[in-house]
């Protein structure tokens, strides 16, 4: 319960600190808002797709993934493939550009 609360409340003061980032927290650079909403689009969001590829590519049995696209053998492997070692590779690098401080 402790925990939940706990959550609830740096939940709650995170979109306090994004709403205020629109009156009285305007004259800060950057603004909270600005903050939260570079650390979800150039971390949280390549995390997750890298996660998801990663997933997918190591995890995820082949079979499982040609049975659900209703894909061929060598198209599941080339997939595979993919998912296990461009796709990751991509991710890290488009998304290391944004990260860089200016």
């Amino acid at each position: 319960r402790r925990a939940a609360a706990a959550l609830a409340a740096a939940c709650f003061a995170a979109g306090l600190a994004t709403v205020f980032s629109f009156n009285l927290l305007a004259h800060w650079r950057p603004t909270p808002f600005d903050a939260i909403d570079h650390l979800t689009s150039n971390a949280m969001l390549p995390l997750g797709g890298l996660a998801l590829a990663v997933f997918a590519g190591w995890v995820l049995p082949r079979s499982l993934l040609a049975q659900e696209l209703g894909l061929g053998p060598r198209a599941a492997t080339a997939l595979g493939v993919a998912l296990r070692w461009v796709v990751p590779a991509l991710i890290v690098a488009v998304a290391a550009g944004p990260l860089a401080l200016p």
